[in-house]
């Protein structure tokens, strides 16, 4: 697989661009929904609904369970079952318990950040402990705890893509996008992710 990046000069003026061929009839996935609007209001007959659409409907097709509600209240009753009874006291027993009172407060945060340590495929070897404040290092002992024991396989990312399964969840996303869309009606041999100042973790591992 190889990434090509391209740069424009003027988003009114993409088709007059010297790469517009290579693009114009691929699946296009761009990184905010105003931005797919956008698309469409300008180039209508070449980025039509179903062509265009974000890239977290990608994210989603591909990584199906993850961007689930089962997988989420899964993980969250994981982090918070954790984080209420199973650390060892690392910080001392005051500190430790007034962090976990503030973590079980702010737990959707506390949730987000260890996603993504996941998505990151984040290996513990490389955190320096010695340089992580009191609350960074309680959520490290989340994170090394998830690894230790059975809870590991909630927040386990599919990674077994092979290039079937990636035209598959290529077509179910411009579906979804548009139900009667024909997805053989654009080249599926490369795609076009378009915003990459709004990727997050899960859109690299995408």
């Amino acid at each position: 697989m190889s990434i090509v990046i391209y740069t424009y000069r003027d988003p009114y003026k993409l088709d007059a661009e010297p790469y517009w061929d290579e693009i114009k009839l691929c699946p296009y996935f761009c990184a905010s929904q105003t931005l797919v609007n956008g698309l469409k209001n300008i180039y209508k007959k070449d980025f039509q609904q179903g062509r265009v659409t974000t890239v977290q409907n990608l994210v989603e097709t591909l990584f199906e369970y993850w961007e689930s509600t089962a997988c989420i209240v899964k993980q969250h009753t994981d982090i918070d079952n954790i984080i209420a009874n199973g650390l060892p006291p690392v910080l001392g027993t005051t500190m430790q318990e007034n962090i976990a009172r503030a973590f079980l407060f702010n737990r959707e945060e506390v949730f987000e950040s260890i996603r993504v340590m996941f998505e990151l495929n984040m290996n513990v070897q490389d955190i320096l402990v010695d340089k992580l404040t009191p609350e960074q290092t309680f959520i490290v002992e989340v994170f090394k705890k998830i690894l230790s024991t059975e809870k590991k396989k909630d927040f386990i990312l599919r990674s077994d893509f092979d290039e079937v399964s990636i035209d598959e969840a290529i077509g179910k996303t411009m579906a979804k996008a548009r139900k009667d869309f024909d997805p053989f009606s654009v080249q599926t041999d490369r795609i076009v992710i378009h915003g990459v100042h709004q990727f997050s973790p899960i859109m690299l591992r995408a």
